[in-house]
């Protein structure tokens, strides 16, 4: 973390941010009993209903049960019971969300089918935010969770409020607050592998009511699971270490600030393809690479939120800086032979602003409205060099490239919402602008011809939405709603061909329906939703030989799309001490128009039959000693992936743990994949290098065991 960064940050955010206020609904502490599928994870009292969920998806506090939208919550129980620590291990409790990755430099993330982008140089579809602030590119996906409140996954379109690259939907991480008790937290554990994970947390209030300090780290060691057969030693090796650091002041009941630190050092082997010999259903571990190679992923934000209350309004400012270093050395034709290698820098700068006014808190008024604007400054550069092995005179540059990115957003946005008794209409309008301007270079080693780029993408987009919803009664709600998204256009990586270099914007519109119930005394909940969406201009992934002959990975537009689906979600009681959950998602998608010179496709990978299920226990043997056992299964059906028309088998992955709680100190043991099912996470069946033609994946993760002991003072 250099001096320069943290004044540059200081600065801003005093010019920006410091009279006026952040995000009152975003940072509210609120105590959530888990997602609508794995509430039971806090332990059970008296009372034999379902824990009542709490929300922000629509920036202010309210039941889940209310709110007509499509929304998923895990509390930071839930991510701690079953130590959940990615977006990877989410999409086991959310059957719409979809994770994919090849390498920390390539994930992907989709909802319903919508959204995902496996190249960092790319604007993502599932927009990601942390404590309200907009994570700029997909890199940022691969952060490990720690000491975090809870996440909320918005499905669907969520420009109004969220912004440009929300066309897929939206997650939401919100970190712990400090409260007012000085107390510790901490986590220790060991996996096979080797693996271990610790992390912990201080909190301290440093001014009793007014000023309170919470920090936590986080640090992970994984020797790797996977065998390279060239160099003998694993594959997918990985270190981590993050620290977040957050302060709040409330010097009275009317303003609230938040100043958060951030820092993240990750550190992982790239690209661990295993040669497909068996096909695309019959995986197997044939790493052969020459060389593990390494990327080291940085990350540095500050952000300062504050909220003040002026009479009936409710002023919020968000400002944000945020920089990441992504270096790149890997090989590049997956073989035994040293011919062919890659190595690369991405660095990236991003400031961003947002301001809102709405209703104060309090407000009782039928009229809830909320206004704001929103600016982005994003800066980028890379740099790539391809290097290929030549007779007697060793590795020379094949291509080397260099580019600059930059994109300025601009955005206004409004919403209304207006109730009539059991009828609630909700109105609302974003509009977004961005420009991006690219200038890049790069030499054929070969030839000595020099190529320039110079080109930009701009991207205008009016997001608007409305809903109307009802109550029947306090625990029945129906909703519909339309609404329309788009994902920005921009550049793909230098190294792929001209014709290829950009991308202009994806768009969609979404109609929903929606039904959310609770019934016997809140013993059971069931929420359900029908969805159609319309896509023009579909953003595909697609694997091709670059220009210095190395596999590319690059975002094109297609032609017209459609998909639609249902999903359900559901959670039952019984008794005090059991309760059962789970999630089911049916998702049909297909293209409607082909491009001239375009492959008629599935334009997503996820699955048509996605469901998962849970069981959590509790049983207190008396005061101060209790026990707890787990289970979860997620099943994915069969399913097309990689780039081209080929169909992964269906599976299941089974987790499980029990926990024995004496006091403040919990012993867990846990299984991971328990049943050692094994598929390809990702496929390219092509893969063209100079040495070879072929299929190569990526394969998951294989049964893993462990302990865990957890610390409360």
């Amino acid at each position: 973390m250099t001096r320069s960064f943290w004044l540059t940050t200081a600065a801003r955010a005093a010019v920006f941010s410091a009279t006026i206020c952040s995000g009152h609904a975003a940072s509210a502490q609120i105590a959530l009993g888990g997602t609508l599928s794995t509430d039971a994870t806090t332990s059970p009292d008296d009372d034999r209903s379902l824990e009542e969920i709490v929300v922000t998806a629509r920036k202010f506090a309210e039941r889940l049960q209310d709110a007509p939208v499509a929304v998923s919550t895990l509390s930071g129980e839930v991510l701690a019971t079953r130590a959940i620590r990615d977006l990877r291990e989410v999409t086991k409790l959310v059957p719409s969300l979809k994770f994919d990755s090849d390498a920390d430099v390539r994930t992907g993330v989709s909802i319903r089918g919508v959204g995902q982008s496996s190249d960092v140089n790319a604007a993502p579809g599932v927009g990601m935010f942390v404590d309200g602030v907009y994570q700029p590119s997909s890199a940022y996906y691969i952060i490990p969770f720690f000491d975090v409140e809870r996440i909320e996954v918005l499905k669907g379109p969520q420009g109004t409020l969220y912004g440009k690259n929300t066309l897929g939907g939206a997650i939401s991480i919100i970190t712990r607050d400090p409260d007012d008790k000085l107390g510790a937290t901490f986590v220790a554990e060991g996996s096979t592998g080797p693996q271990i994970v610790a992390n912990a947390a201080l909190n301290v209030p440093l001014v009793a009511d007014v000023l309170g300090n919470r920090t936590s780290v986080f640090y992970r060691y994984s020797e790797g699971l996977q065998k390279n057969r060239t160099t003998g030693g694993n594959a997918d090796e990985r270190r981590d270490f993050a620290i977040r650091s957050r302060f709040v002041l409330t010097p009275g009941e009317n303003f609230k600030s938040a100043l958060s630190v951030f820092y993240a050092d990750l550190q992982s082997a790239p690209f661990a393809y295993s040669l497909a010999t068996g096909g695309i259903n019959d995986p197997v571990d044939n790493v052969t690479k020459n060389i593990n190679g390494l990327v080291v992923s940085k990350f540095k934000s500050v952000n300062l939120s504050n909220s003040l209350e002026v009479g009936p309004v409710m002023v919020t400012a968000i400002t944000s800086y945020d920089k990441s270093d992504v270096d790149t050395l890997g090989d590049a034709d997956f073989t035994r032979v040293s011919a062919l290698r890659v190595s690369g820098i991405n660095h990236r700068k991003t400031f961003a602003q947002e301001l809102r006014l709405a209703n104060a808190s309090g407000t009782t008024s039928n009229f809830r409205w909320l206004i704001g604007g929103y600016y982005n400054d994003d800066r980028q550069r890379s740099n790539s060099l391809t290097e290929a092995a030549f007779p007697v005179v060793g590795f020379r540059p094949l291509t080397t490239g260099a580019k600059r990115e930059t994109g300025k957003t601009y955005a206004g946005f409004g919403q209304a919402t207006l109730v009539l008794g059991n009828l609630e209409l909700l109105g609302g309008l974003r509009y977004d602008y961005e420009k991006r301007d690219n200038i890049s270079t790069s030499l054929n080693g070969l030839t000595r011809v020099l190529t320039n780029f110079d080109a930009s993408v701009t991207s205008k987009a009016w997001q608007p939405k409305v809903s109307a919803s009802y109550h029947f009664s306090p625990d029945v709600m129906a909703y519909v709603l339309a609404t329309k998204g788009f994902r920005a256009g921009g550049f793909n990586a230098i190294t792929a061909p001209l014709a290829l270099a950009s991308y202009q914007p994806e768009r969609t519109t979404n109609y929903e329906g929606g039904l959310k119930t609770e019934l016997f005394a809140r013993r059971v909940r069931l929420n359900s939703a029908v969805f159609y969406t319309d896509y023009s201009d579909v953003l595909q992934n697609d694997a091709i030989r670059g220009t210095d002959g190395s596999l590319t990975i690059i975002s094109r537009n297609g032609g017209k799309a459609r998909s639609y689906g249902f999903e359900l979600d559901g959670a039952v009681k019984v008794g005090r001490e059991l309760t059962l959950s789970g999630g089911y998602t049916y998702l049909n998608a297909k293209n409607d128009q082909i491009p001239a010179g375009g492959v008629r496709r599935r334009f997503n990978s996820f699955s048509p039959h996605v469901f998962n299920v849970q069981g959590d226990y509790f049983h207190n043997v008396r005061d101060g000693l209790s026990f707890g056992l787990h289970a979860s299964a997620s099943y994915l059906g069969k399913a097309p992936i990689g780039t081209e028309i080929v169909y992964r088998d269906a599976h299941t992955v089974v987790d499980a743990s029990a926990d024995l709680t004496f006091q403040n100190v919990t012993l867990s043991v846990f299984g991971k994949n328990v049943f050692d099912e094994k598929y390809y996470t990702s496929f390219i069946p092509n893969a063209s290098t100079p040495l070879r033609i072929g299929a190569i994946g990526t394969i998951n993760r294989p049964a893993e065991y462990g302990l865990r002991l957890t610390g409360r003072f």
